[in-house]
């Protein structure tokens, strides 16, 4: 009975050592990725961050007309023409 418990055994170890194998890669590879990502392109996505940090955007409020419950207008819009004249000094 010895034999068949020894190959198991080896079976066991090589399998280890194919998941350890796997799993260094794979490490290895994550490993280059954050090197490639945080110091060889740290500077390209510096910039695109500062620029996505502020987006300046003009939004006009909306307007309209206020009813109260019984339909009577409370507050609408009129146009307001102003002209100022300022005598030559």
């Amino acid at each position: 009975m010895k034999p068949v418990e020894s190959n198991r055994r080896h079976d066991f170890d090589r399998r280890s050592l194919l998941i350890l194998g796997l799993n260094g890669c794979f490490l290895a590879i994550v490993a280059e990725r954050l090197y490639q990502l945080q110091i060889l392109e740290h500077e390209q996505y510096a910039v695109r961050s500062e620029e996505n940090r502020v987006k300046l955007q003009l939004l006009v409020p909306p307007r309209g007309r206020i009813f109260d419950r019984n339909g009577v207008l409370l507050a609408g819009n009129r146009w307001h023409h102003y002209l100022h004249v300022v005598p030559p000094s």
